[in-house]
C-alpha cells in the first residue's frame, strides 16, 4: 500500500523537477477559493514579458526578501525602467500596495493539487526522517532478526 502511494508522489516529484517546475505550498487564503490553503502550486518559469492580465503570477514579495506570494496579475505596466505588475490575491478586495518589478517575477502558475502542500509538510523533518527511514529500517532489522532465529537450529 505504502509503495501506491509513493510511487505515484515520487514520479511527480521527479518529474516536476526534471521540467524546471518550482512547486509552492499555498500558506494564506488570499487566493482561495481558486487555491485553498494547502494546496501545492506547479509554477513555471516565464518571461515577464508573457505575462497578461488575469495570470496567477508568483513573484518575490516586495516588502519581504525571499517569501514568495502567488496572486492574480490585474494590471500590466510598461514604463521607462521595466515592466511592473499590479496584483491582487482572489479573496482581497483591493489591490496589493506595491507593483512588483519584473525582476521579482518567479513563475506562473499551471495547475494545482489540493491538500498534497498539506500532507508534504506533514513528513517534513523529523516526522519524515522518522516515518521514511526509521520505522521502515526497523521493520527490516526486526524481520531479519526474526529470520535468523529460525535459521539456527534447536539445542538438544
Amino acid at each position: 500500500m505504502a509503495l501506491a502511494l509513493l510511487l505515484p508522489l515520487a514520479v511527480f516529484l521527479t518529474g516536476t523537477w526534471l521540467t524546471g517546475r518550482q512547486l509552492q505550498l499555498v500558506q494564506s487564503g488570499s487566493m482561495e477559493p481558486t487555491y485553498p490553503v494547502g494546496s501545492m502550486l506547479v509554477v513555471r518559469s516565464v518571461a515577464p514579458s508573457e505575462i497578461d492580465v488575469g495570470s496567477p503570477l508568483t513573484f518575490e514579495d516586495p516588502r519581504a526578501a525571499g517569501q514568495l506570494v502567488t496572486h492574480r496579475v490585474i494590471e500590466v505596466i510598461r514604463r521607462d525602467d521595466g515592466i511592473f505588475f499590479r496584483t491582487r490575491g482572489d479573496a482581497n478586495g483591493k489591490p496589493d500596495p506595491l507593483l512588483v518589478p519584473a525582476r521579482l517575477v518567479r513563475g506562473s502558475v499551471e495547475w494545482h493539487v489540493p491538500e498534497l502542500g498539506r500532507a508534504l509538510e506533514s513528513v517534513r523533518w523529523p516526522r519524515g526522517f522518522l516515518a521514511l527511514v526509521v520505522a521502515p529500517g526497523l521493520i527490516l532489522i526486526a524481520h531479519e532478526v526474526q529470520l535468523r532465529r529460525r535459521r539456527q537450529p534447536a539445542a538438544i
